[in-house]
């Protein structure tokens, strides 16, 4: 079975585990706002149907409630862990083709990704839950990780890497070669996994 963010939004909404917003929020502190509260509620996922000055719905908290992972797992929480790297081993996270559900595909620049600010303290807007994905040059390993990434403008996004992480020195290498790393940033990709389980 091939899988999606909108697939795995209908697999939330089909068990009553995906809370809907359908008054309009402000992308600057409203929307998180209202994540906060959930969160300390009913701790589940929920879509922003109409989030001002942008013309995609948001989603957020998709992962927030470990009791939802470990039930799609299908297995107890103390075990979600070793689960989770148990299929996690076997897949092969770069894949030639798009699967067969192609309609849910949908290739954005930054200028699209709705810029949600989170606190008064926040720089900008910024990406919280993507995750890069780029290639060690010598050993074609693929690396993947999450990033806090502020969006600069319609082409540029800034993230800070941490010394200790594969992206660093994945992007230390390619600097002593003059060359920029080759990345894609996937938002809702993870959500694979969860849904083959269903």
């Amino acid at each position: 079975m091939t899988a999606s963010l909108r697939a795995y939004l209908r697999l939330l909404e089909n068990r009553s585990q995906l809370l809907r917003v359908r008054k309009e929020v402000d992308r600057r502190f409203e929307l998180n706002a209202v994540v906060r509260k959930i969160q300390a509620g009913p701790n589940l996922p929920v879509l922003f149907e109409k989030v001002r000055d942008t013309r995609y719905p948001v989603v957020s908290n998709l992962f927030g409630n470990y009791g939802i992972i470990a039930e799609l797992l299908g297995v107890e929480k103390n075990k979600v862990a070793a689960r989770w790297t148990e299929l996690t081993a076997a897949m092969n996270p770069i894949r030639d083709e798009h699967p067969a559900e192609a309609d849910d595909w949908e290739e954005i620049s930054p200028a699209d990704i709705p810029k949600i600010v989170f606190s008064e303290k926040d720089a900008g807007p910024y990406l919280t839950a993507s995750v890069i994905v780029a290639r060690d040059p010598d050993s074609g390993v693929v690396n993947l990780s999450y990033h806090r990434m502020q969006i600069i403008g319609p082409d540029e996004l800034r993230c800070r890497l941490s010394t200790s992480g594969d992206l660093y020195r994945i992007q230390q290498k390619m600097e002593k070669r003059g060359a920029p790393v080759p990345a894609v940033v996937a938002i809702g990709g993870l959500t694979d996994i969860l849904y083959q389980q269903d």
